[in-house]
């Protein structure tokens, strides 16, 4: 069932996290709530079009629009994972038509799944945005809850990695990425969580240093393949890979002639996102 609700702010989307009834992942219940007339802050709109380019022109911008809007909907479900431990593991993009974000859009939130994996719980979030009635952009995101003591085991994947690693290309773009970066994109985005921010907190958290934002990365590397070719692709799917602590370099390279990107550490021993994008149906 679809709850309509309005735009929350920050404080009540926290009093939710922090209030609502936790219940074992083999008790899940899908939740949904519904945004009417959603419009997105003027001040996300050009200040992306400052960082990347038209927020129209870009179909992970759909991701920082309603980033509140999905903690919004999660912060609201049964699942036993906290908010704060969950690791973005993909994005996917599908693009029936292209978004005008001076419109007003309809906008649904799913928590659709939750499963318990080897690598921990998985949850996936479905946020349908519409306009005049017809879908524009579908954005499917998966969440992990890391179960503690995890460690992935090889499999058949490494060897495809391996040989797409041979077909790799010289370097599309670079960048340089600094704690100033990550400042940067969490005022525009709205994610203000210290992995990204604060080094002292981030080891607390068990890491060893803050790290970039994976969107930020994925709006990077869609930004320069959409250099190349104007066309907005009608499927785009975002992989985060590793973490690519700060400060850091950041390499764009095509695995051949395919339609596939990674965005690598100098020496192209860390793949940081993984990038698709495809032109058909």
């Amino acid at each position: 069932m679809t709850q309509i609700q309005s735009n929350y702010s920050i404080p009540r989307i926290i009093a939710h996290a922090l209030l609502r009834n936790k219940a074992r992942i083999e008790d899940f219940k899908p939740s949904c709530i519904e945004i009417k007339g959603y419009f997105c802050d003027s001040k996300k709109l050009s200040g992306f079009e400052q960082a990347f380019r038209h927020p129209d022109d870009m179909p992970t911008f759909a991701f920082i629009a309603t980033f509140r809007l999905v903690m919004q909907c999660i912060s609201q479900s049964n699942i036993p994972s906290k908010l704060m431990g969950l690791i973005h593991l993909q994005s996917g993009f599908d693009i029936s038509r292209k978004q005008n974000w001076l419109a007003p859009t309809d906008i649904t939130v799913c928590l659709e799944n939750a499963e318990q994996t080897e690598k921990g719980k998985l949850y996936t979030v479905v946020t349908t945005l519409k306009q005049s009635g017809e879908i524009t952009l579908v954005n499917t995101n998966t969440f992990l809850d890391k179960a503690r003591g995890y460690k992935p085991k090889a499999n058949t994947d490494e060897a495809v990695e391996k040989q797409e690693s041979i077909e790799l290309g010289k370097p599309i773009a670079q960048l340089a990425l600094s704690l100033k970066t990550a400042w940067q994109y969490a005022r525009l985005s709205g994610d203000f969580n210290p992995i990204h921010l604060h080094p002292w907190l981030a080891r607390k958290f068990g890491l060893k240093d803050v790290l970039i934002h994976g969107m930020f990365n994925a709006h990077y590397a869609v930004n320069e393949v959409l250099k190349l070719s104007q066309e907005l692709p009608k499927h785009l799917l975002v992989s985060f890979n590793k973490p690519c602590f700060l400060p850091n370099q950041a390499y764009l390279r095509q695995y051949g002639d395919t339609n596939k990107y990674g965005l690598f550490s100098i020496d192209g021993n860390d793949r940081f996102i993984k990038l698709t994008m495809n032109d058909t149906e």
